[in-house]
């Protein structure tokens, strides 16, 4: 079977949790002995001027940058003659033509989470994905919460779910024990940059920020002048430098205001590190309160504050969130997911 992805920012460059994820997906089911192709649309610019295209397939992946690109996608994906098209993005689904039955997996709920900033009408995104939502073959949401909120848009019988995975860590020497607070993912709103902020101004000890906004580098340079002199910026990192950062982390905190899975929470604690986490989306699915991790009130620094500081004050208790994290992500391997894509990519065929 041939299956081909339509995604954004294939590793090794990677801008978000997405990245991880359709690696991941690509890798388990590669494993599984399907031919698997990627279209990445790499800082992709809908706009751009048009230039000569020099873009050229590696294995089986190829990496697009704007309109000029295009005609070589065609021929990219007449060439591999897919059984079965994945779509990671509804904003570049209909950019090459795909003569094949198409899944649409559901990494962003786009209108939950535009109620949740309080805006009034459907954003671009929200539409592409509601029309995407409407011709998709199959269905696949990373988490319960996920699949309920998109029932909640349409009536579909047609949503799956099937969780995202981890990779088992390398095993590592001791190390000291570990002080650094981590947040690894996007700067935003909706991630509780804010009230991470907030809450780290009072906070004795240093945030480490693995993530950014590399494609909005003006809003990347707003969120650091709001951050307080604690929070250090690393950037995007590659997997095994991410692994290295969470050895060294204390916690790991993700207070957005909702997440469809929450990769990053999952990824931690397979390297024994207890997350604090908001109470919003797929995160209670993840973590359970006080005995893999801490569960806060969202958009709530002062909760936020006193989860920090039992966390960096309690070594009895971070020790014991440490081993339920690690006993908890032993259910989420990423070939323990590969049967589950099988059998949707047969689904749509049949």
């Amino acid at each position: 079977m041939r299956v081909l992805h339509l995604t954004r920012d294939f590793p090794p460059r990677v801008n978000g949790g997405i990245s991880r994820a359709v690696e991941g997906i690509v890798k388990c089911t590669r494993a599984r002995g399907l031919e698997i192709a990627v279209l990445s649309f790499d800082a992709w610019r809908p706009k751009a001027s048009a230039t000569a295209s020099s873009v050229h397939a590696q294995d089986g992946i190829l990496r697009l940058r704007g309109p000029a690109d295009l005609e070589a996608a065609q021929r990219f994906v007449e060439a591999f003659d897919p059984d079965v098209e994945h779509v990671h993005s509804s904003l570049i689904a209909d950019a090459v033509e795909v003569r094949a039955p198409r899944v649409f997996s559901v990494h962003v709920c786009q209108a939950v989470q535009r109620r949740l900033r309080g805006l009034a009408a459907p954003t671009q995104s929200e539409l592409a994905q509601a029309r995407l939502l409407e011709s998709a073959d199959a269905i696949i949401a990373p988490s319960r919460s996920a699949r309920d909120d998109l029932l909640g848009e349409r009536a579909e019988a047609r949503i799956s779910v099937i969780g995202l995975g981890v990779n088992a860590p390398t095993p590592s020497p001791k190390m000291a024990p570990p002080t650094e607070l981590l947040y690894v993912g996007r700067l935003a709103d909706i991630k509780g940059t804010r009230e991470l902020f907030e809450a780290m101004r009072r906070v004795d000890g240093e945030l480490v920020v693995a993530g950014g906004l590399p494609d909005n580098q003006k809003a990347e340079r707003r969120w650091r002048k709001r951050a307080p002199d604690n929070v250090t910026f690393v950037g995007w990192l590659d997997a095994e430098a991410l692994s290295e950062r969470y050895r060294r982390a204390r916690t790991v905190i993700a207070p957005s205001w909702y997440e469809t899975y929450g990769l990053a929470v999952a990824e931690a604690m397979s390297h024994g590190v207890p997350p604090i986490v908001a109470d919003a989306g797929a995160l209670p699915e993840r973590v359970v309160h006080e005995q893999s991790g801490l569960i806060v009130c969202p958009r709530d620094p002062e909760e936020l504050l006193a989860a920090i500081g039992r966390m960096q004050c309690d070594d009895a208790l971070r020790d014991q969130l440490a081993r339920g994290a690690a006993r908890a992500s032993e259910e989420w391997r990423w070939e323990a997911s590969a049967d589950a894509w099988l059998d949707v990519y047969a689904s749509v065929l049949r």
